[in-house]
């Protein structure tokens, strides 16, 4: 037993739209950061049967309320900087997303797994944005 946790009869039956925006918090990522959390994610999910190569990403599912993207960016106000995409632009260079956890949370892998090409998703995030909800949080 590999102690992984099988995501087949836990995903959500939703698939996004390709202009919904997809926010990949905690930036800068680099091709080391981004690896990390892959590896860590396929230690403990699997889909169909195989690990989960992927990272944690958050939606942008409407224009307003608690899945807009004002929302989802408030939701990270830890994080300075953010990694905006759309899933049009993920889908055109080869990668889908997993309707995982509670919406609007999704896992960014490959498209039908395997190894998540890092370098490439770099180039489709592009650019770092500031994010207008940051808060710099100082420990007690």
């Amino acid at each position: 037993m590999s102690g992984r946790v099988e995501q087949s009869g836990r995903l959500r039956n939703e698939s996004p739209p390709d202009n919904a925006i997809v926010v990949v918090r905690g930036g800068p990522n680099t091709v080391d950061k981004i690896g990390r959390h892959a590896a860590k994610t396929a230690k403990l999910w699997t889909y169909e049967g195989a690990p989960v190569e992927g990272i944690s990403v958050f939606l942008a599912l409407g224009d307003s309320g608690d899945h807009s993207l004002d929302s989802v960016l408030a939701s990270m106000s830890t994080y300075r900087v953010v990694h905006l995409a759309t899933v049009g632009q993920l889908r055109a260079h080869g990668f889908d997303l997993l309707a995982t956890g509670r919406r609007p949370h999704f896992t960014l892998r490959s498209a039908g797994g395997g190894t998540l090409r890092i370098t490439e998703l770099l180039d489709v995030l592009g650019e770092r944005h500031l994010n207008p909800h940051f808060e710099l949080r100082r420990k007690s």
